[in-house]
């Protein structure tokens, strides 16, 4: 048996997600949209979650049930889960979530963008009329 710290190999794919999807992450200079494919769903049994600038999309597709035989089975159903890694700057209590024809679109808003500032050097008055001393 392998095993890879205390557990077995027969674990490890055990926990694994049954279903992959594929997400475009699109960052703009106000906001991250993420769209993923993931057909077949109930909205109930979709999760997302953000921590840490981490966002996690998880859930379940349940099989239908089915009156007979199935002859060919290709369609997955089980669990998935998948996390992206979000810029530093987001705003996780504005975030918008919609679920159509298969695609789940996510916006993210950032907030406290890093930015540039030029601070101006002014000459304190209390020493503009000193005199150098050499």
């Amino acid at each position: 048996m392998v095993t890879c710290g205390c557990l077995s190999l027969g674990q490890i794919i055990k926990d694994l997600p049954d279903i992959s999807f594929n997400c475009n992450v699109i960052e703009k200079i106000d906001m991250v949209t993420i769209r993923a494919e993931i057909p077949g769903l109930e909205i109930l049994n979709i999760n997302i979650e953000i921590q840490n600038s981490v966002l996690r999309i998880f859930g379940e597709k349940f099989a239908p049930n089915n009156n007979g035989e199935i002859s060919q089975f290709e369609i997955n159903y089980g669990k998935f889960d998948r996390s992206i890694t979000l810029p530093e700057y987001i705003d996780e209590e504005n975030v918008e979530a919609s679920y159509n024809n298969g695609v789940l679109t996510i916006v993210v808003n950032k907030v406290n963008l890093p930015r540039k500032i030029k601070i101006n050097i002014k000459q304190d008055s209390a020493h503009k009329d000193c005199k150098k001393l050499v």
